[in-house]
């Protein structure tokens, strides 16, 4: 089968502790604080050891007009360097997912977050024209949310973002 890959990537460095940001991140009922794009994450099932962890369900429900509402498990889990995540359900087209995030201390002390999201679609599928575009409009997502993350960490961390 062909298929169209795509891998879209975001960082930033954060003024705080990686715990800090751990906590944060992988909350994934308080997303919608600090990702404008996201409508709210019910978390439908709770991770085998920590109830943000593995095996973890997660609903995304999006904004944007036409973007659906996707279902995520989390696949690996180690607080507070990394978690990641698969799409299992409702991305058209999808055939392999990965999402990646990840934290590293600087040498001043400040913490790098990367978030680094792989996607394959079908070739033969209605969704394949829109690809391309959908990556890039994704990716500036991705870049949305590190800024409004860091405003939300080093602002306090207090209220939901407008």
């Amino acid at each position: 089968m062909s298929t169209i890959r795509k891998t879209t990537r975001a960082r930033i460095n954060i003024t705080q502790t990686k715990e800090k940001i751990f906590q944060v991140i992988a909350d994934h009922e308080g997303t919608s604080n600090w990702v404008q794009d996201v409508k709210a994450v019910n978390l439908l099932q709770v991770g085998a050891e920590e109830p943000n962890g593995i095996g973890a369900i997660r609903e995304v429900l999006f904004k944007p007009a036409l973007w659906t509402d996707i279902k995520e498990e989390i696949t690996a889990f180690e607080a507070p360097t990394f978690y990641q995540y698969k799409i299992v359900e409702g991305m058209p087209g999808l055939v392999d997912h990965l999402g990646t995030w990840s934290l590293a201390v600087e040498d001043n002390g400040d913490v790098t977050v990367s978030w680094e999201v792989f996607f394959e679609f079908k070739t033969l599928h209605w969704f394949a024209p829109f690809v391309g575009n959908f990556a890039t409009s994704f990716n500036q997502v991705q870049h949305r949310a590190l800024r409004s993350l860091k405003a939300f960490i080093e602002g306090g961390g207090s209220g939901q973002l407008t």
